[in-house]
């Protein structure tokens, strides 16, 4: 048998191990392209993970590192001081157990399949770092497991940095009291916020919901009588042409508790290319108390007007009762009490002490005037006003409750006597079937939060209360209750004054006065004046007679009629009287008689060059020289200046015979 192939066999062969040696070589081919495209990714896979600023880590299943780029070795040098190698675990090396069993659970995590992101802060180095755990497959077996660590420091810092800057900025909206807000005209639907239900102090949850309708909105939190006012604007920005429109108003509000406040509103708006109003937003701002301590600033600023009109009336009025005290007091000089017109004149002198008195009702309420202030027992004072009205309104029964070691406080008695008076007075009016009145003293200390609305300073106070059980008083009625020239009383029986000169006292004393009623529950005076650490001394009773002298006397005044009754009046007295109408014919006189004259009578108030100054050049030329000041306004003010200035001493106008031979001779000495 032959067994040698075939011409045709061998063909065959050569031309099956050609196709083998092709096959081959495309293999070998893509092989090679294979392993260059490796060669490729690999770099590519080098360069990133080198040019990152990760820290990069692939982990086997025992969690052992076996690859890692140059930022992860910084780990080992920043933490370990050493480099860091395949095999190495640098949590498990740094010792800190907290570290080790922390990371140690992550790894666990991933080990599991899990893919997740896990942040830590690195006290040590105050940095943030987060890492994204991923898992390594094998299909379904987890073969390891990748580390990436990024510093996100910058980005926390810059959260951190956000979140502070809207904490401050949530805190500005709830300090200042606004209220974001936003409407849709489409919808006619409002957006608000929690800062917008806290002004009208309530919540989402008790409205339901940040989105309510125009309508809803109105009804719940808008004063009635504003509600026509609100829609009107929102008919303007609707209808307007200006792409910048804008508005800023206030308006009265309804709180959630049901009590009336006040908002400023400012709102924008937003129109499409069309023209139309798409969108209006603003924010609302609580000024509640802004306009009640606006309220009270023009209440006191119409107090001041009203009362430098009636000051400047109280100081003419005394003028002219100077002249009728002083026409009186000579013609009395001239007859005994058996003439048939001395009771006559003995009345005009007590009508004239009575218009003073009310004159100084008029000082009093011009806040021009504490005339004779002295520490003072309230208890004492209190007690002897009440017993004094007690005893002709026998219809009204009298409590009282005393403070114990009560404190001392500077006051003028007089008006003092005159604000309690006033307020028993207002009490028996509003009882005119007879009642009770409460008077109670207290010991108290007002905080800044008290006084702050009556700008008046904070410490000890002294307060008193007079409490009535009569008609009471409505909320309207007390918002004016100290309005000069309101009353309650019918046309006629009253002036509108006595409450308005109670305010006026007190405040001019740096004190405070509230009061609290309800219709048919009667109504709480209560009056707070601020302690002195003074001495109270015991005062001997006056004694009221003529005292002569024969000094020579400078009586200057502006007025005619003070002039000529003045000088009569001195003259009587025994002295020898030189008369100035003007500063500067006083200061003439002086000079050319400063030998000569022993005091001068000098009036405050005068044209072109004043009491004060006159006596300010009297002192520079004329050290000794001696001034008995005169002024139909009371001691407070101008004349407390002059007198610490170094003046001698005080008269007010009208002032009698004995009054004035007194005063002069307090400073001339009793020879």
């Amino acid at each position: 048998m032959d067994l040698k192939p075939t011409r045709e066999e061998l063909e065959q062969k050569i031309k099956e191990l050609e196709k083998l040696l092709n096959n081959q070589e495309e293999k070998e081919r893509k092989l090679l392209e294979e392993i260059s495209g490796l060669k490729q990714t690999e770099k590519y896979y080098n360069a990133l993970m080198q040019n990152t600023d990760d820290f990069i880590v692939i982990c086997d299943q025992s969690a052992i590192p076996q690859a890692f780029n140059e930022r992860y070795k910084e780990i080992g040098k920043a933490l370990l001081n050493t480099e860091i190698k395949p095999g190495m675990q640098p949590h498990k090396m740094s010792g800190n157990l907290e570290v080790i069993k922390y990371w140690t659970s992550l790894q666990g995590r991933a080990l599991n399949g899990e893919k997740f992101l896990a942040e830590f802060f690195d006290k040590e180095r105050n940095q943030y770092l987060e890492t994204l755990f991923c898992p390594i497959r094998e299909g379904e077996k987890v073969t390891g497991f990748t580390e990436i660590t990024r510093n996100i420091t910058a980005r926390r810092q810059a959260e951190i940095k956000q979140k502070e800057l809207q904490s401050k900025f949530s805190n500005a909206l709830e300090i200042a009291h606004l209220g974001p807000w936003e409407y849709d005209p489409a919808s006619d639907l409002f957006t608000f916020n929690d800062y917008f239900y806290k002004i009208f102090r309530t919540t989402a949850e008790e409205v339901g919901g940040y989105v309510m309708t125009s309508g809803e909105y109105n009804r719940r939190f808008i004063h009635p009588d504003d509600i026509a006012f609100l829609t009107e604007e929102g008919r303007k920005a609707s209808e307007t042409n200006d792409p910048n429109y804008n508005r800023q108003f206030e308006q009265r509000i309804i709180y959630a508790d049901g009590n009336v406040g006040y908002i400023a509103v400012r709102f924008f708006i937003q129109k499409d290319e069309n023209g139309r109003t798409i969108r209006a937003y603003g924010v609302n701002q609580d000024i509640t108390e802004t306009v009640r301590l606006r309220e009270k600033l023009a209440q006191v600023q119409k107090l001041e007007a009203i009362g430098t009109l009636a000051g400047g009336l109280a100081h003419d009025y005394n003028n002219i009762l100077m002249g009728i005290l002083g026409n009186t007091a000579l013609m009395l000089l001239e007859m005994d009490t058996a003439h048939p017109h001395y009771a006559k004149l003995k009345n005009i002198e007590q009508y004239v002490q009575n218009a003073s008195d009310l004159t100084k009702q008029m000082l009093g309420f011009a806040r021009g005037g504490k005339y004779e202030v002295k520490p003072t027992d309230m208890n004492e004072l209190v007690k002897k006003s009440s017993d004094m009205f007690g005893q002709t309104k026998k219809e009204i029964t009298i409590h009282t409750k005393w403070q114990e070691d009560i404190w001392t406080v500077e006051i003028d008695q007089g008006q003092m006597n005159q604000v309690l008076l006033n307020l028993y007075v207002n009490a028996w009016q509003s009882m005119p079937h007879g009642g009770e009145l409460y008077l109670e003293t207290k010991n108290i200390v007002l905080d800044d939060n008290y006084v702050k609305p009556f700008y008046v300073a904070p410490g000890n106070y002294v307060k008193i209360s007079v409490t009535d059980t009569g008609i009471g008083m409505d909320a309207a009625t007390q918002k004016r209750i100290f309005d000069p020239f309101f009353t309650t009383k019918k046309m006629g029986r009253g002036t509108g004054l006595g409450l308005a000169t109670v305010y006026g006292i007190i405040k001019n004393h740096s004190g405070i006065i509230n009061v609290y009623s309800e219709k048919g529950e009667g109504s709480t005076f209560n009056i707070y004046l601020p302690v002195s650490s003074a001495v109270l001394t015991k005062e001997k009773e006056p004694s009221f007679h003529v005292l002569k002298g024969n000094e020579t006397i400078l009586l200057v005044d502006d007025e005619e009629m003070i002039i000529n009754i003045g000088t009569q009046l001195l003259e009587r007295l025994g002295y020898r009287v030189l008369c100035a109408k003007t500063g500067s014919e006083a200061l003439e006189t002086y000079k050319n008689n400063r030998g000569n004259i022993d005091l001068v009578i000098l009036d405050m108030i005068m044209p072109n060059m004043g009491g004060g100054a006159v006596y300010d050049e009297l002192k520079k030329v004329y050290p000794g020289v001696k001034v008995l000041l005169s002024s139909g306004y009371s001691l407070n003010g101008q004349a407390t200046s002059i007198l610490k200035r170094g003046c001698n001493g005080f008269i007010q106008k009208p002032f009698g015979l004995d009054e004035l031979s007194k005063r002069i001779r307090e400073i001339l000495g009793s020879e």
